[in-house]
């Protein structure tokens, strides 16, 4: 749902802009629910990580995000609760995984050496 209202921008007491729409990024993420939904090892990776949900056998789907908030890599997962994905390529960093699994997403962070 997108919402508007009427936004001044003033600096030293001088309107600069007016805008009906404000433009926000969210930095962080927030999942309150079911931290413990995947298990994501070896944590910190070298040349692979396994990704493992808490149900057997399903469909659900798995996303690789840099910092930057770029999306590396995707995979559908059908009716399997493991994938085994390679990371030999990728530069070391920092990296945010989600699973995505009956509408609802679950994140945990990467660490590839």
């Amino acid at each position: 749902m997108k919402k508007t209202a009427p936004c001044t921008i003033t600096r030293n007491n001088e309107t600069e802009a007016r805008s009906n729409t404000i433009s926000t990024t969210f930095t962080g993420i927030h999942n309150p629910v079911k931290h413990n939904f995947f298990k994501l090892y070896p944590n910190p990776a070298q040349h692979e990580f396994t990704v493992e949900i808490s149900e057997n056998n399903k469909d659900w789907s798995l996303s690789l995000f840099n910092l930057q908030g770029q999306l590396i890599k995707t995979e559908d997962v059908i009716n399997k609760s493991k994938i085994q994905l390679y990371c030999e390529d990728l530069p070391a960093g920092i990296y945010t995984v989600k699973v995505s699994y009956l509408n609802t997403d679950y994140y945990k962070k990467l660490v590839i050496e």
